[in-house]
């Protein structure tokens, strides 16, 4: 499917700057001018979703390839962070099709990063660059479109981590313990 009009009117977005396009408005517009599979490839993607093999069957093959490739990643992860613990992450990982030594050898350096912040940063510039690949070079495709949902997500998300919401975020967690604390005394 090609999306001439949509994509056409779609912004340009990057992973270290605030999107100009909200979420929320790109899941609106997408429900007004996407096919209704690629549509649900789109609610997917706003729960950060990796379908079952029940649910993929019915979602567009672009939503199946990113779902190989980020439980590829999710795995990798697993490994990293149980090896560093002394944990078997073995149940924990997921099966998927394919295998890309780029995504392993990718987790092994963010992990080298000095802080959890440059090994998130890592990660997600990753997901970026596979993301890019995976849209293809044609921007009206579905799997373009599909692309730019994914990486709209994770530049929302990087402009959402500020130091007043991590504040925010860190004075509701030791609330939420000292509340804990209270009712267990």
């Amino acid at each position: 499917m090609k999306y001439y009009f949509f994509a056409a009117t779609l912004p340009g977005i990057s992973l270290d700057t605030p999107p100009p396009l909200s979420w929320s408005d790109f899941r609106q517009q997408s429900h007004d001018q996407l096919t209704p599979s690629d549509h649900a490839a789109v609610e997917m993607i706003a729960q950060d979703g990796l379908p079952t093999n029940r649910i993929a069957d019915g979602l567009p093959p672009f939503y199946k390839r990113w779902h190989a490739i980020e439980t590829q990643l999710r795995n990798a992860i697993a490994r990293r962070r149980g090896a560093a613990s002394g944990v078997d992450t073995t149940p924990y990982r997921h099966a998927h099709d394919g295998f890309r030594v780029e995504i392993e050898e990718a987790v092994d350096a963010a992990f080298a990063q000095a802080s959890p912040r440059e090994r998130e940063h890592a990660l997600d510039r990753l997901r970026w660059r596979l993301l890019e690949e995976l849209g293809g070079t044609d921007p009206f495709t579905s799997d373009a479109v599909l692309a730019y949902a994914c990486r709209l997500r994770l530049s929302e998300r990087w402009a959402g981590l500020t130091r007043s919401a991590g504040e925010q975020k860190f004075n509701a967690t030791v609330e939420s313990i000292a509340v804990s604390a209270r009712r267990e005394r």
